[in-house]
């Protein structure tokens, strides 16, 4: 008919769109057909990729710049802003794609199946990994869990030094660091040492041998915890009557110590309290008693005694 295309008008222009590497789609504006090129070139090509190159370069300034303006300004922590500049390229470096493909003429619609498939295909594949980035957000958010904490998870034990999207880094106390998945920290129960307070009581038991003067080895003992400089004096150290034990009169030490970088460790204060307490008592004349045993004898009968014959036959048989 009169001012429509015919099919193999469309055809010869879809194929002089394919000779000269632009696509060609046919739209009906107010009844009449338009044809619409999509110029994909070689050129365009180099430079959308240019084009994006330079604005993810750019997008990433000031992304740290945002980072820099969250710590310094806001008081926002280091990790914390530093999760939120990661996402904050990701939206932007999406934003950036979709703008690019609409500036290149690129039909978003020819990445619909592709994008589809592959949606389903890696959800399957990293559903492990998202839980543990959705986990990490929660943790950086809540803030139960920050870096140099203290903290206790299963066999782990030791200083968090890194909170990431993905999994979290503890430095045990043996210097060996260990990769906590996120998720861990919200599916499993987590002693955290220093969370509102990094103080922690300690205790150290020590035997006297029976007789001794038990109020004199108390002072003793208290005094060499008030001479330690890590020994918290608020609350003050304390010692306890503890027990009739087996082969000691058993004394308690409570003391508190506060728990950081720049702190002794508490097994090095444990240590050093035991090297005093131990010297303080030798010098009080105070001992500390080996484990002991009574051995009861029923003497109301002869006891039976006999003699081996045939360890000294043997003795005579290997003598020949």
């Amino acid at each position: 008919m009169f001012g429509q295309k015919t099919f193999f008008d469309k055809w010869n222009l879809a194929s002089c769109g394919r000779l000269t590497g632009d696509a060609v789609g046919f739209d009906l504006l107010d009844g009449k057909s338009v044809t619409v090129s999509y110029g994909v070139t070689v050129g365009k090509s180099i430079g959308a990729l240019f084009l994006f190159v330079v604005g993810y370069w750019l997008f990433a300034a000031l992304a740290r710049r945002l980072q820099r303006v969250m710590v310094q300004r806001f008081g926002v922590d280091q990790q914390l802003a530093s999760v939120v500049r990661r996402w904050a390229m990701i939206a932007l470096g999406v934003l950036l794609v979709i703008f690019i493909l609409n500036l290149a003429r690129i039909p978003l619609t020819a990445f619909a199946f592709l994008g589809g498939a592959l949606a389903i295909g890696v959800g399957f594949g990293t559903q492990t990994i998202i839980k543990n980035v959705i986990s990490g957000i929660i943790v950086l958010f809540e803030r139960k869990i920050r870096v140099g904490d203290i903290i206790q998870l299963g066999g782990t034990t030791g200083h968090v030094v890194a909170v990431d999207l993905r999994a979290s880094t503890v430095r045990g106390f043996d210097g060996v660091e260990a990769l906590v998945p996120n998720s861990s920290f919200l599916e499993n129960q987590v002693v955290n040492w220093t969370y509102s307070n990094p103080r922690i009581r300690r205790e150290i038991r020590v035997g006297i041998a029976y007789g001794s003067p038990t109020q004199r080895a108390a002072e003793i003992i208290l005094g060499c915890a008030a001479d330690h400089g890590e020994v918290l004096k608020d609350p003050p150290p304390d010692v306890f009557f503890e027990d009739f034990a087996d082969s000691a009169l058993l004394l308690v030490l409570v003391f508190w110590v506060e728990l950081g970088p720049l702190r002794l460790s508490g097994r090095r204060v444990d240590s050093d309290l035991r090297f005093a307490i131990e010297k303080g008592l030798a010098a009080a004349g105070i001992a500390i008693p080996f484990p002991q045993r009574d051995l009861h004898l029923d003497t109301s009968r002869p006891l039976a005694v006999s003699i081996a014959q045939q360890k000294q036959e043997a003795g005579d048989r290997g003598a020949a």
